[in-house]
């Protein structure tokens, strides 16, 4: 059909999901503990980098890019998501 139509895909809409990790990067002087003024230098505090996972979904047709979203997270993608 392609061959015989050089519009055939141009109507057609297709997609892909991916998992994505988000990590908080705090700057450094939000993990620095304070020691006080005889204590010897400022110690960074050791904490674990909050991570999110979600989902990044994509759109696209023959000319490109549709549509982008990130579902919240927990969530995947199925038919009550996008209808």
């Amino acid at each position: 059909m392609a061959d015989q139509d050089p519009n055939f895909l141009k109507p057609i809409v297709t997609g892909d999901e991916i998992w994505c990790l988000w990590y908080d990067t705090e700057g450094k002087s939000h993990n620095i503990e304070w020691r006080g003024p005889v204590s010897p230098k400022s110690k960074k505090a050791r904490s674990e980098k909050p991570c999110i996972k979600t989902m990044l979904v994509v759109f696209f047709d023959s000319e490109g890019l549709v549509h982008t979203e990130f579902l919240p997270e927990g969530t995947t993608l199925n038919a009550s998501t996008h209808v």
